[in-house]
């Protein structure tokens, strides 16, 4: 037998509620991650609820390539359309999903998330409030990514399964 559905309700793991409340409370949070863990899931779904309902929010997603950001676009763009209708009625998209570049998700109010492949200069070209920063140690600048935004965004996370170099200095100095 098959599953009714390609898509399953969003799990309640007992890790997600102490992980949201870290994201809320502190401004830049390192994470080591693996893949079970649905890490980039959660801390997408966070960024897209923020996204829908404060004002002013725009939000990089930077991953290595410019696919790997699509696809963490991709998820919010799941996230958003497998809610409640009445939600999305309170949160109106700028244009259907459909018709909306793979890279950006854009909210009728202005809000935006968008996309970016590694490069502190893509993040120049924005203004954003917050910056995740997915499988940051397998993206060889990113700790010139972080530079550039740590004095301009409001909140940053940055997640990665385990690799050598500025994610791992940043965690293993934290212990």
């Amino acid at each position: 037998m098959g599953a009714a559905s390609p898509y399953r309700p969003f799990p309640e793991k007992p890790y997600f509620p102490p992980i949201i409340e870290v994201l809320r409370r502190e401004p830049v949070v390192f994470c080591l991650k693996s893949r079970d863990l649905m890490l980039s899931w959660l801390v997408v779904g966070f960024f897209t609820h923020d996204c829908m309902t404060h004002p002013g929010v725009e939000i990089l997603f930077q991953s290595q390539t410019e696919e790997k950001a699509a696809e963490l676009v991709d998820y919010a763009k799941c996230l958003y359309d497998r809610q409640d209708e009445d939600i999305k009625d309170r949160y109106p998209l700028a244009q259907s999903l459909g018709k909306q570049s793979s890279l950006e998700l854009n909210f009728r109010e202005g809000n935006r998330i968008v996309g970016i492949p590694h490069g502190a200069d893509k993040i120049r070209s924005y203004h954003p409030t917050a910056l995740f920063i997915d499988e940051a140690a397998f993206i060889p600048d990113a700790d010139a990514s972080f530079n550039e935004a740590i004095a301009a965004v409001q909140k940053i996370v940055v997640l990665s399964s385990a690799g050598p170099g500025f994610f791992e200095d940043v965690c293993v100095s934290a212990e």
